[in-house]
């Protein structure tokens, strides 16, 4: 946001771009069995409940059954959007996970 100032008065301003979408209510991806690899671990962040998984084997396995459960339960249409913060990104989470879900 900082930037667009600068470019819009170097380039001109875009047009608008709008989209409407209602949004349905809370569901948490939960997996309905759990792999040996996965341990699950409860978590609650004001009251909103956020069910962990840790995956406790090799890297990729574990990007691919991530991957794997966000395309079942959000089909196929999914248009992800990785924010995995400044040390996921400098450790290549994000584009992991992305390339993941492009598999």
């Amino acid at each position: 946001r900082m930037g667009r100032c600068p470019v819009a008065a170097m380039f001109g301003s875009l047009p608008a771009h709008e989209f409407q979408r209602p949004l349905s209510a809370w569901e948490p991806l939960r997996p309905e069995h759990f792999l040996p690899e996965e341990k699950p671990a409860p978590f609650k962040i004001g009251g909103l409940d956020l069910p962990m998984v840790t995956f406790e084997g090799p890297y990729q396995d574990g990007l691919a059954r991530f991957a794997a459960l966000l395309r079942c339960h959000y089909g196929e249409s999914l248009f992800p959007v990785v924010a995995v913060g400044e040390t996921g990104d400098a450790l290549g989470y994000g584009a992991d996970v992305l390339a993941a879900l492009e598999a």
